[in-house]
């Protein structure tokens, strides 16, 4: 039927009306028929992973659309081998289905059969190389006896394996199924003493039954020192007993230390763990000493690995001044006079400042550490200024009180000493050139008595009338004693 159809298109139809119809008809049917042959799909190969070894192995997956199970790979350009669709093969065979010996990349493509042959995928490229050297680091590469190195032999990226092998050009060697490894210091000495140096490589294998890769290319140095002295610092170096100095014990970069102790050179133990401490000036001194002195203090570190202790040397001595604190007061007088100037009082206003016994301490800026005295003794200043105002406000009141009670104290004894010198008034002529200018003020007093009688046909105005135009002159004696005198009379 084939045959026929395509013999009709391939016969040259007449330039008539008829012949063209016919003619369309022919190409109709000669599309459908070439479109029946390509229906199938090509399929899709993928490969994993694109870079092996000779002994390693790529995995093949050529997906069909159709349900089939078996393909057909052509490697390079050699015929096409009936395989499953899912296959896995390795860089030996690779290389001895193209006829080659030695590492280079093959190329792959794939079909199927579904009652007639599918275009074939997508060409992919493998490639097959030998086994390359790792790659070997160390992390730290200097410690000591009692911290730890780890070693990581890396692979190339195309290799897949976790076993490796480590060894030194000493003769030490270290085996196991891992490619990372954490050695002590105290393995890498070989009954050597620190500082020591090892230079180290190390290979891996493929797979169990596979030769060992190539070694490093390079080596890689570890080396092993002596625990040194840490470095102590203390900041300030001039405190007092009340101030407070940090003190910081720092070992080693290479040296993982978190225990710290310190000492003063006279033998005190000031018991810290921490490597950076804060101690007042007090904490330093001896049950002995006494301010102003300078502490001498240096200490030492701590390392420990599983059940394995060590002490580090003792540091170089670092210097503290202590000093004492001392207290001087300086007193302002001020001087409060009342109205009538008979009374004059000093209260005194003190303000305490404190000093070092070091002038060239004062005069400088005062140290971190001393921050938290120096707000004590400004609390404890003003606190004395406002209790010694306070004070002198109240002496002055009792001051002023004490005056105005003294001037009631003498006006009520010139009432008293006017009451008894008083004459009866017994008539016009008693009062008339004998009463005194003070008596005049007591009328008031002189009037009121009980015994007096005022004479009835005496005019009512008669003690302002009996006072005399002219001046009087007191005696010259006491007035009392006067009156005394003219009572008696």
């Amino acid at each position: 039927m084939n045959s026929v159809l395509e013999h009709h298109c391939s016969v040259t139809p007449p330039f008539t009306m008829a012949g063209h119809l016919l003619l369309l008809v022919l190409i109709t049917v000669c599309s459908e028929t070439k479109g029946q042959v390509t229906d199938l799909e090509a399929p899709k190969l993928s490969v994993d992973p694109k870079i092996i070894t000779k002994t390693g192995s790529v995995h093949l997956n050529c997906q069909t659309p159709a349900p089939v199970t078996d393909c057909f790979y052509s490697f390079g350009k050699t015929p096409a081998k009936k395989l499953p669709c899912r296959h896995s093969v390795n860089g030996s065979t690779l290389l001895s289905l193209v006829g080659r010996d030695s590492p280079g990349e093959v190329s792959v493509t794939c079909f199927y059969l579904s009652s007639r042959k599918s275009p074939h995928s997508e060409r992919k490229v493998i490639s097959v190389q030998d086994l390359g050297p790792p790659v070997l680091s160390v992390h730290p590469s200097v410690i000591t006896e009692f911290s730890t190195v780890t070693l990581f032999c890396q692979p190339p990226v195309y290799v897949s394996t976790s076993r490796c092998s480590f060894y030194s050009l000493t003769g030490l060697k270290w085996e196991g199924p891992s490619c990372v490894r954490t050695l002590r210091g105290s393995d890498l000495m070989k009954n050597q003493r620190p500082p020591t140096e090892q230079q180290l490589k190390c290979y891996y294998f493929e797979n169990e039954n596979t030769s060992p890769s190539p070694h490093t290319a390079t080596k890689s140095t570890v080396t092993v020192k002596d625990l040194a002295p840490p470095t102590l610092t203390m900041m300030p170096s001039v405190i007092t007993e009340t101030d407070t100095v940090t003190l910081s014990c720092q070992p080693p970069s290479y040296v993982s230390a978190s225990i710290c102790y310190f000492y003063t050179t006279s033998g005190k133990s000031l018991h810290v763990t921490d490597c950076v401490q804060t101690l007042r000036g007090s904490d330093l001194l001896m049950v002995t000493q006494s301010p102003p002195t300078e502490v001498q203090v240096h200490c030492l570190y701590v390392v420990q690995l599983e059940s394995a202790t060590s002490t580090s040397p003792h540091s170089k001595e670092t210097n503290v001044t202590v000093q004492t604190t001392t207290t001087t007061k300086t007193t302002t007088t001020t001087t409060s006079r009342t109205t009538a100037h008979l009374f004059s009082t000093e209260p005194t206003t003190s303000q305490e400042k404190t000093t070092s016994q070091n002038p060239v301490q004062s005069e400088t800026a005062k140290a971190p550490g001393s921050e938290n005295s120096s707000a004590t003794k400004n609390l404890i200043m003003w606190l004395t200024i406002i209790l010694t105002a306070c004070g002198a406000t109240v002496g002055c009141v009792m001051l002023v009180a004490a005056f105005f009670c003294t001037k009631k104290r003498k006006d009520k004894v010139k009432s008293q000493d006017s009451y008894h010198c008083e004459q009866p008034l017994s008539g016009e002529n008693n009062l008339r050139g004998t009463e005194p200018e003070h008596a005049a003020n007591s009328a008031s007093v002189s009037v009121n008595q009980p015994n007096v009688q005022p004479d009835d046909e005496a005019d009512p105005y008669h003690p302002y009338a009996s006072i005399p135009d002219e001046n009087y002159s007191s005696p010259k004696n006491n007035f009392q004693y006067s009156f005394l005198q003219m009572h008696n009379h």
